[in-house]
């Protein structure tokens, strides 16, 4: 599956080991996806997706992620789910 970023960058989700909510310093949540399978390590191998300002926002994203991914559609894009703050 081919994801877009809300910067507009396109990222395929085969050369990613996870994706995931992450808590940023500064209060926002972003969905990561991640070249590190570690969920404790961030480092530089990962690349923000989308963020919110609720958690439970990013945590709809990735299910709504999760639930395209399973019916095998080809892309998705943050602006499909709502309250996705750019």
């Amino acid at each position: 599956m081919y994801i877009k970023t809300e910067n507009n960058g396109i990222i395929n989700t085969h050369h990613f080991d996870r994706i995931d909510v992450y808590a940023e310093t500064d209060g926002f949540y972003t969905l990561r996806a991640f070249m590190n399978p570690l969920p404790e390590s961030i480092e530089a191998e990962s690349l923000i997706v989308s963020t919110y300002h609720k958690k439970s926002d990013a945590d709809e994203a990735l299910l709504h992620l999760f639930k395209l991914l399973t019916f095998g559609e080809r892309t998705w894009a943050p602006n499909t789910v709502s309250e996705n703050c750019e």
